[in-house]
């Protein structure tokens, strides 16, 4: 048989909730921090066709001055967004979203931290609740590519100097010293980078305001699959949350979600 072509893939990463610590009591976005890894091929048009869907809807779009898609903005209708004050503009553009959500090929992996839990865990304590779910990330990540034999890297939102710093050194530490459950030589021959890309919000790159756009969705997943409850969604978000049941990582073997798409701790 003859042995699968080798892929580049990279995981951007985004996030949901709050780094602050949390108490009893706290609503789900307090209590409750979410990190969001997309996996797309490098070969993958995502970016050529994001900048086409926005040049439909928002004419002032160009290379020169981009518009970038911010979920809370979207959602404000505020700066460029303001076209979307129109509800017959709006539904277009959330069924244009949604259509090339459901088109394209990826992976996604939700990694969702209980603060509470984690600020009372011996084990956990002293790591950065941000910290520990971009390990859970980088171990599933790792873990998809060595099974398929391909290799990738690892882009995130830039947070600020100090916490770029800190998440670095994070990634750096992953890379050189594995964690719990996994050594570093299986980082080592996963990834291609001993270094974490960062890019800001206003850098256009299409697979983190793809990671923005679905994070909170992820987030109340997870959270919904473990028992919690929430008010009904939206029609976008209820077909967002059916799109992507079928877009998180999965054991290879009997496609279970919960453990490798889905995580919570």
């Amino acid at each position: 048989m003859q042995k699968p072509e080798s892929k580049r893939l990279r995981l951007y990463i985004d996030e949901s909730g709050d780094h602050k610590p949390a108490r009893e009591g706290d609503d789900f976005q307090k209590r409750y921090l979410c990190l969001v890894g997309v996996m797309f091929p490098m070969d993958s048009t995502i970016h050529v066709e994001l900048e086409s869907l926005k040049s439909r809807h928002f004419p002032a779009h160009h290379p020169d001055d981009p518009i970038c898609l911010h979920r809370r903005d979207i959602i404000d209708k505020t700066g460029p967004f303001r076209a979307l004050r129109d509800p017959d503009k709006r539904q277009a553009f959330d069924d244009d979203i949604l259509g090339f959500l459901r088109k394209h090929k990826y992976l996604v992996i939700g990694a969702v931290v209980d603060k509470v839990k984690h600020s009372t865990s011996p084990q956990k304590q002293s790591e950065h609740p941000y910290n520990f779910g971009l390990q859970l990330l980088l171990e599933r990540y790792a873990g998809r590519l060595l099974h398929k034999g391909h290799q990738g890297d690892v882009m995130a939102e830039s947070r600020g100097r100090r916490e770029d710093t800190l998440l670095r050194a994070e990634y750096i530490k992953v890379y050189d010293g594995g964690t719990r459950y996994q050594p570093a030589q299986q980082f080592q021959k996963a990834l291609t980078s001993r270094e974490l890309k960062l890019k800001g919000k206003g850098d256009n790159i299409a697979g983190l305001q793809i990671a923005d756009l679905i994070a909170r969705e992820v987030l109340i997943d997870v959270l919904s699959i473990n028992g919690h409850t929430f008010k009904s969604a939206s029609p976008f978000c209820t077909e967002l949350r059916r799109i992507l049941q079928v877009k998180y990582n999965n054991h290879t073997a009997d496609k279970r979600i919960d453990g490798y798409g889905r995580i919570l701790v």
